[in-house]
């Protein structure tokens, strides 16, 4: 995260460009542009300790494969609908 906000911070100085998710989108004095190729990709690279045979690597590489599995089914809608009246407000 440290080297996304200095990135950002070169983008605000006009001093670089930088690709980032729609999540990172969060500064407004910064303009953001959507790429135009759907099929544009970026790698994900997991470091860990040599010799750590931690349960939490196994686990968090099945989360990653997961995540970015093609279509997996968290990405449909119903997983992400948010209930009805959820965020309704008494206006009385």
């Amino acid at each position: 995260m440290k080297e996304l906000q200095t990135a950002l911070g070169l983008v605000a100085s006009e001093a670089g460009i930088c690709i980032v998710p729609a999540s990172a989108q969060f500064r407004t004095d910064i303009q953001y542009r959507l790429v135009a190729d759907e099929g544009a990709t970026s790698p994900i690279i997991l470091a860990h300790r040599l010799n750590d045979d931690g349960w939490y690597i196994d686990l968090i590489k099945n989360l990653i494969q997961e995540m970015y599995a093609e279509k997996p089914p968290w990405l449909n809608f119903e997983h992400n609908a948010i209930p009805h009246g959820l965020f309704a407000r008494n206006r009385e």
